[in-house]
């Protein structure tokens, strides 16, 4: 049953969704059942389309998972804290997501809205809707497009890796590219590879790691900070998280 979760969680920037992705959960384990789904990750460095949006971070999502037609919608809420010394360089985080996840003869489709809001912030709530697409070949790979309706920032990333299960472990190589064209400022393409570990305690628990690391033409990397902001930056960081995944049928 904990596969059948890999619609929602791949929707969060946790550690779990790192892993739910490369991995490859299965699209066709839908759920007989509504599922509820809890995710809890920290990381020293959060990495998300080829910037750091992050330092020491908490993550939180927790969602509904349930049957529909041929495939599964799901609905989830996300909460992402910087804590730490240098968390006022970064924005706090509250997102909501709708979507819905299918699958035909050799391919797997998702799509989902996602509301973004970044309470006790500057920056302005928005709408993302974010489509994917995973073909039945060797590595899995995977497209998502991803428009924001609101900044009308929009771009694409292509993910493909190996895995591997031994025993209760699944192990997975991931390697991403991807662009984003912002409505302010300029085109950004970045790339990079993630090593990923998931321990499967029980039918309703798992714990995880992971180590990912990228590399963009744009400086978005903070080397250095001064008085609570980024004032010196990089192309490149490496980030490392662990997680606990919770999944219970209702």
């Amino acid at each position: 049953m904990f596969n059948e979760t890999a619609r929602l969680v791949c929707h969060w920037r946790t550690a779990f969704c790192a892993m739910a992705v490369s991995l490859a959960l299965p699209y066709s384990a839908y759920p007989d059942t509504p599922v509820l789904v809890l995710d809890v990750a920290v990381s020293n460095m959060l990495i998300d389309r080829g910037e750091q949006i992050g330092e020491r971070t908490l993550e939180v999502g927790a969602g509904i998972e349930a049957p529909f037609l041929s495939g599964a919608a799901y609905a989830g809420l996300y909460r992402l804290t910087p804590f730490g010394p240098q968390q006022d360089a970064f924005e706090d985080e509250f997102d909501y997501t709708v979507g819905y996840a299918w699958e035909g003869n050799a391919y797997t489709a998702d799509f989902s809205a996602n509301w973004l809001t970044y309470p006790g912030e500057e920056s302005d709530a928005s709408l993302e809707l974010v489509a994917a697409v995973g073909f039945g070949l060797p590595f899995q790979p995977e497209l998502l497009a991803f428009a924001d309706a609101h900044t009308e920032d929009w771009g694409l990333e292509l993910v493909a890796g190996p895995s591997w299960q031994l025993d209760q472990w699944e192990l997975s190589a991931l390697g991403r590219a991807g662009f984003i064209d912002p409505d302010i400022g300029t085109s950004r393409s970045y790339g990079g590879f993630e090593l990923n570990a998931a321990y499967a305690l029980s039918g309703v628990a798992a714990i995880g790691g992971y180590l990912r690391a990228e590399w963009g033409d744009e400086a978005s990397f903070v080397d250095v900070y001064t008085r609570g902001r980024g004032s010196e930056f990089s192309s490149s960081g490496v980030a490392v998280g662990v997680s606990l995944s919770l999944v219970s049928e209702l």
